[in-house]
């Protein structure tokens, strides 16, 4: 019938006729209820019990008082408060803007849906009205382009693969999709092939995408077929105002095959400049 008490207790187990104990814990110690607060009771076990010294809460009754000198700490302590939120703030626009920024990277590495709208926003900010696709397992989007008093429109293939190499799969549904144009709209379209191969790979340990026999049906087809990464220094040489935009629609659209990109990647990096 103790008011307080404390207890051990231990983990025993028997070997050879005798009780060995294999591990104790404790002390948990019991104590009364009593009529003092939650705070105030734990002060009084931590420097009664346990030896340490605490100074206790102020009581909220205590709120309303003001010491000598706080107003301006307080109104300190706000200014740097609403500074911090700002800067909060500022620091969250400048990730979600460094993470848009960023968007444009994905032509590097991504694959197979969540390529297609990146691809569809870089051909945008290059000039291009691009219409997303309305239906699922068909063409990756119709596109517009307007050069001088000249109207290009072609209809999209947008293909991700682990191979080294790309499939007919996706020249055979890029056809498909020239066909539905001319049932659809009326039009011949010209058709336009992105592809992201060796994903898995740094684009820099990729091999030759394209084989001789797939080559040869594209410039039959009258197809134009680039890289993810080639669009992607598109993109870096019109950010960087070194290109001529109007001349790369006219070389895309005029081109039956594979988009030469020699040019760019000398324009990106030029000889004799790493």
């Amino acid at each position: 019938n103790a008011l307080a008490f404390v207890l051990y207790y231990q983990n025993v187990t028997e070997r050879h006729g005798s009780e060995e104990v294999v591990q104790t814990f404790g002390p948990m110690i019991f104590l009364p209820e009593i009529s003092l607060s939650d705070e105030e009771t734990i002060q009084i076990v931590l420097r009664d019990i346990c030896g340490i010294q605490m100074d206790l809460p102020e009581p909220d009754w205590l709120k309303d008082f003001s010491a000598p000198g706080q107003m301006a700490i307080d109104e300190e302590i706000r200014k740097i408060e609403t500074q911090l939120q700002n800067d909060i703030e500022r620091l969250k626009t400048a990730q979600n803007s460094r993470e848009e920024c960023r968007k444009c990277l994905k032509l590097l590495y991504e694959r197979e849906q969540a390529l297609e709208p990146v691809v569809r926003d870089i051909l945008r900010g290059l000039g291009a009205h691009v219409e997303d696709p309305t239906e699922k397992n068909r063409e990756d989007g119709w596109i517009v382009v307007k050069v001088g008093e000249t109207t290009f429109e072609g209809v999209l293939e947008i293909k991700s693969t682990r191979s080294d190499t790309f499939g007919e799969d996706g020249r055979k549904q890029l056809l498909d999709w020239i066909d539905r144009g001319r049932t659809l709209r009326q039009k011949n379209y010209k058709g336009i092939f992105i592809g992201n191969s060796a994903v898995d790979k740094p684009f820099k340990e990729r091999p030759w995408a394209f084989s001789d026999s797939w080559t040869k049906a594209a410039e039959l087809s009258m197809i134009c077929a680039m890289k993810t990464e080639d669009l992607y220094v598109i993109h870096l040489l019109n950010a960087r105002g070194t290109i001529n935009i109007d001349e790369f629609w006219s070389q895309l659209f005029g081109t039956n095959g594979i988009f030469e990109m020699k040019k760019y990647w000398e324009l990106l990096a030029p000889k004799g400049k790493g």
